[in-house]
C-alpha cells in the first residue's frame, strides 16, 4: 500500500486529501523496518486474525454486522462502477486471474440496478396510492 501511494499523484487521490492524510500518518505511526502502513500494538503488520478480530469488535460497538469479505467486495463493486480498468483493479484486489475480477462487473452493472430502483419507486407510488387498501398478504383473512 505505501508503495501503490507513493506512486500515485496527488491528482489522482483526490486532489491530496488521501495523500495529506496518508503523510499525516506516516509522521506519527511508530517507526520500525515494517513496511506495512498500519501496524498492532506490538509495531508489526495487522494479522488477518487481528484484522478479522478489530473489525468484529467495532461492528459489536456499532450494532451492525459485516466482514473483510463484504468490505472488499463492495470495495470491489464500487471501483468498477467508477469506471476503473478492470486490470487496476485486479491488480489492488491481487487476483491471479483476470476472470476473477470480472465477477465484478457481473454484478455492479449501473443500468440494471438503475432500472430496479426505478421499478421499485414506481411499486412504492403505487402502494402509497392505494394507502391502506392493499390486500392481506397470505390470503382472506
Amino acid at each position: 500500500m505505501r508503495h501503490l501511494l507513493r506512486t500515485l499523484h496527488p491528482v489522482d487521490i483526490g486532489a491530496g486529501v488521501y495523500a495529506a492524510a496518508y503523510f499525516t500518518w506516516l509522521a506519527v505511526r511508530p517507526a520500525t523496518e515494517d513496511q506495512a502502513l498500519f501496524l498492532n500494538r506490538f509495531g508489526h503488520r495487522f494479522t488477518v486474525t487481528g484484522i478479522q478480530s478489530r473489525l468484529a469488535r467495532h461492528c459489536r460497538e456499532a450494532g451492525v454486522w459485516i466482514t473483510c469479505h463484504q468490505l472488499r467486495h463492495t470495495y470491489g463493486r464500487h471501483m468498477v462502477e467508477a469506471r476503473m480498468p478492470v486490470t487496476s483493479l485486479q491488480r489492488l484486489l491481487g487476483h491471479a486471474r483476470i476472470r476473477t475480477t470480472q465477477v465484478y462487473m457481473h454484478i455492479s452493472d449501473v443500468q440494471v440496478q438503475a432500472d430496479y430502483q426505478a421499478a421499485m419507486a414506481q411499486v412504492d407510488r403505487r402502494l402509497s396510492a392505494d394507502g391502506d387498501r392493499s390486500p392481506a398478504v397470505g390470503g382472506d383473512q
